[in-house]
């Protein structure tokens, strides 16, 4: 394959972790970080609701994770190819 092609699918893949950060943000902007609870029915719900909240922006934040681990290792075997093909073009 081409070097360019490499190129472009991993920024491809930085631009998929700009959104997950940006969708994180915005999760986090729009949680409400101060429920005040007083023993209702209504309650339950509510606690049930952040939980769920809480582990999306917690799964968003593995995906994150796991997806610059894995550019950084692209970027490096690009980097690698790169390399090699200029050491043998000499």
């Amino acid at each position: 394959m081409n070097l360019a092609v490499h190129i472009t699918i991993c920024c491809v893949l930085i631009v998929a972790i700009v959104g997950l950060v940006l969708y994180k943000k915005y999760l986090e902007d729009y949680c409400d970080h101060n429920i005040h609870l007083h023993n209702d029915p209504h309650d339950s719900s509510i606690i049930s609701a952040q939980a769920a909240e809480c582990r999306r922006i917690e799964l968003i934040d593995k995906a994150k994770n796991y997806l610059i681990a894995a550019v950084c290792l692209y970027a490096l075997a690009i980097i690698a190819i790169a390399t090699y093909g200029a050491w043998n073009a000499a």
